[in-house]
């Protein structure tokens, strides 16, 4: 038989799934419950859909499925999202099982339209592609919008291991021992993050921290980057890498945002000139963000006061929101190093950042790594620790602090045999002196009594 959904008539076919689950209606401020206490819900392709209806079969709502569509779960047995029309629609589920299952499969849904309505379009003859009044590089995927979706991590999860080893690389060294994290929160689901890295796979991806106060740090997390107001959109997302190091570092409550960034090609400007970028009708082709070079004894002269051109050592603006994804926001403390402490010399652990958090690393900087360790003693051992990144870089270590010894070792050794060298040099200047002064003679009579002297001298040493 056939029925009409949405406008478009089509042939009924067997639902993907059936659950049954409690329908609720958003008026703006609360969760309105609709028909029965348990609805039964289907969810159909062709088109991709989510159909409710009642025990008696009286049809609730029809809500079909696209390439943008938020499904969100904010606990184990509620979903919500809200449809085309921007109807929010929430339900709840009698069970952890059927709910997962739901979401597994209208998250493959999405994702396969997602795929479907955002393939590259075709470059127009003028090679551009402008979105927003921005130039964007030819053959760039268009924009797609990932949705934020908050959920607290333990400090046992890969992502608060990450989270954790950026803030304490993006830190001055002498800081890193004092940085105490509180709280990360994942503000985008792992598959959304390969899908954006999938996406943007052929150009610069790096993970930047979000270069604001803590305050707005906060709002940006919950809000989206409209949270950073229209006067710095003007000019684009700030993002920063490598904190300069200045006293305000140390602070009792500390908050930053971890995102991954689409930077590919960066147009360097100077900081005396960003006041000009608000007038500029976008970056050049080929280019995606802008690198801040700071000005020789120009400060920021109060031009853009919003951004801090100051605070880290490599600062960019991403014109384009799209190409920044947020991943994790990060509370913390760093505590401010003591001062009385003597420093000492001796063997620390391993590379200890890099050698507990392998995670952050990609392939290719393993295998650097393990290029690098593997012709050392040891790694010819068992296959596991053969490729075991903590151990080679243990070994790698190892071998570079007995190479230092050895040299500590060498020096005292070289330091005795030219205090010998010395002595003996003394000894023969004096003898050339007294060989010198004496009246001259016949020169084989002069270097026989030259070399008596020289012998009874070494039997004295002796």
């Amino acid at each position: 038989y056939q029925r009409r959904v949405r406008g478009a008539t089509v042939t009924a076919m067997e639902p993907e799934l059936t659950v049954l689950a409690a329908y609720y209606a958003s008026d703006g401020t609360a969760w309105i419950p609709i028909g029965d206490d348990l609805n039964t819900i289907t969810v159909h392709r062709n088109p991709s859909r989510i159909q409710c209806t009642t025990e008696a079969g009286e049809s609730l709502f029809v809500s079909e499925l696209f390439g943008e569509c938020d499904y969100q779960t904010p606990s184990d047995q509620f979903h919500q999202w809200s449809g085309k029309d921007g109807a929010a629609i929430g339900l709840s589920f009698p069970t952890v099982l059927e709910a997962d299952n739901m979401a597994e499969l209208v998250e493959e849904m999405i994702r396969e339209l997602r795929k479907e309505e955002f393939k590259p379009r075709p470059i127009p003859a003028s090679g551009l592609e402008s979105s927003a009044g921005q130039h964007m590089v030819s053959g760039m995927p268009a924009p797609l919008k990932f949705p934020i979706s908050r959920r607290e991590l333990l400090n046992t999860d890969d992502g608060w291991r990450a989270a954790e080893t950026h803030l304490r690389l993006t830190y001055p060294a002498r800081l890193r021992s004092g940085i105490q994290i509180s709280a990360v929160s994942e503000l985008a689901r792992e598959q959304h993050v390969q899908d954006f890295e999938a996406r943007y796979q052929e150009y610069a991806i790096s993970d930047l921290w979000l270069a604001v106060g803590d305050v707005t740090a906060e709002r940006v997390g919950r809000e989206g980057f409209q949270a950073l107001g229209a006067n710095m959109l003007s000019l684009g997302v700030p993002l920063g890498v490598y904190l300069l190091d200045r006293e305000s570092l140390p602070s009792e409550a500390r908050q930053m945002v971890l995102c991954k960034v689409v930077l590919a090609r960066s147009m360097p400007i100077s900081e005396f000139n960003l006041a000009g970028l608000r007038e500029a009708t976008g970056l050049p082709v080929g280019y995606q963000s802008y690198a801040i070079t700071p000005s020789p004894n120009q400060g920021n002269n109060g031009q853009t006061p919003e951004l801090p051109t100051n605070c880290y050592e490599h600062l960019f603006l991403v014109p384009q929101p799209h190409l920044v994804l947020m991943t994790h926001s990060v509370k913390f403390q760093v505590m401010e190093p003591e001062l009385d402490q003597t420093p000492t010399f001796h063997q620390p652990s391993a590379m200890s950042l890099l050698a507990t958090h392998p995670e952050v690393l990609s392939s290719k900087d393993r295998d650097k790594i393990y290029s690098v360790c593997s012709p050392l003693p040891g790694m010819s051992g068992s296959p596991r620790r053969a490729r075991d990144l903590g151990h080679a870089v243990d070994l790698s270590y190892q071998a570079m602090w007995d190479d230092l010894n050895s040299l500590v070792k060498t020096q005292h050794q070289l330091e005795e045999n030219l205090k010998d060298f010395r002595s003996s040099m003394f000894s023969f200047q004096d003898l050339s002196l007294i060989h010198i002064s004496e009246p001259t003679r016949l020169l084989s009579i002069s270097y026989a009594v030259f070399c008596l002297k020289k012998k009874k001298q070494d039997t004295r040493y002796k």
